[in-house]
């Protein structure tokens, strides 16, 4: 970086300069989104002249954004999932019925072999969602216990 003179907005966002105005717009190299991960990975000097290039706070804002949209998204389906248990509890006759084993068993191999297919770690995966099926049994167990008729 010796001798190279870098754009006004990125200079700005180093905290080197005032805060540019809104119509002050700084374009990203096209490849940006292609080049971060490996940059990271690879080579993290690399990396942090690509920030310094595109903005360090805009690109780190737009993967915050990107982030957060992704989080509701999970909500949301969560919740639609949740709807789902808690529609099944009703068809159980009792708090046993709640943990079935051989179904656990199936969804958690099906969670794996897709997360692999999407070349993520598949212990990730399944640890998130016997987490998330742990927590569904012990809500249909209670409500199963609370439903159960007073002797």
């Amino acid at each position: 970086m010796v001798g190279r003179t870098l754009p006004r907005s990125t200079v700005v966002h180093l905290g080197l300069e005032q805060p540019p105005d809104e119509d002050d717009e700084h374009e990203y190299p096209p490849d940006i989104d292609a080049r971060l991960p490996l940059l990271e990975q690879r080579n993290p000097e690399a990396l942090m002249a690509v920030l310094r290039d595109a903005g360090f706070e805009r690109v780190r804002s737009r993967r915050l954004g990107e982030i957060d949209r992704i989080d509701r998204e999970l909500v949301d389906l969560i919740g639609e999932r949740f709807t789902y248990v808690d529609r099944a509890w009703q068809l159980k006759n009792s708090p046993a019925e709640a943990r079935v084993p051989w179904r656990i068993q199936q969804v958690i191999d099906k969670v794996k072999a897709r997360a692999t297919e999407k070349r993520l770690p598949p212990e990730l995966v399944e640890a998130l969602w016997r987490q998330m099926i742990g927590w569904f049994i012990q809500y249909e167990e209670e409500k199963l216990r609370q439903a159960e008729p007073e002797e």
